[in-house]
């Protein structure tokens, strides 16, 4: 088993811990990061929004993790990009896989957000709601039966 759960307010805001160590990277292997066993993770978000469309040329699939747990450990061609006035996004710059989001201001970050096709081993995670639907691209329907939120989950529980 890779999560436990260790508290909700309902199935789609789940916070785990992993139950082992888990690991990823980008596409050509020159930026790898790591999670070790017992880091709290969050449920796995699909964002709809504007800049992640623009950014992947779709949506979104991530997942908050604590950033005690996260190492980065091969950094080659990592590059952070400033997003936005509040947040960056962190990508390889030699194959241009999306990696991660986080907030710029390291006091306020407590977590970063790992893209899920980054992850080695996507066998256990499970996509548990929908955010920033108000903002999808009009070529594509949401046929599932997920939670949707316009903007932001209000109730989300911070990691």
């Amino acid at each position: 088993m890779l999560l436990t759960v260790e508290g909700a307010r309902s199935m789609s805001q789940k916070v785990a811990k992993t139950t082992r160590t888990m690991e990823g990277g980008c596409e050509c292997g020159n930026v790898r990061w790591r999670l070790e066993q017992g880091t709290y993770i969050g449920p796995v978000e699909i964002c709809h929004c504007g800049q992640c469309n623009r950014m992947t040329s779709h949506v979104v699939a991530a997942v908050a993790v604590a950033d005690p747990g996260l190492s980065w450990v091969k950094t080659e061609t990592l590059n952070w990009y400033a997003s936005s006035d509040f947040a960056k996004r962190g990508f390889c710059g030699n194959c241009g896989s999306q990696l991660a989001w986080r907030m710029n201001d390291p006091e306020e970050r407590t977590s970063t957000s790992l893209m899920i096709g980054s992850f080695d081993d996507k066998s256990e995670l499970r996509a548990a709601r929908h955010i920033f639907v108000a903002h999808k691209a009009p070529y594509y329907d949401i046929t599932d039966d997920l939670p949707q939120h316009a903007e932001w989950d209000e109730n989300d529980v911070p990691i």
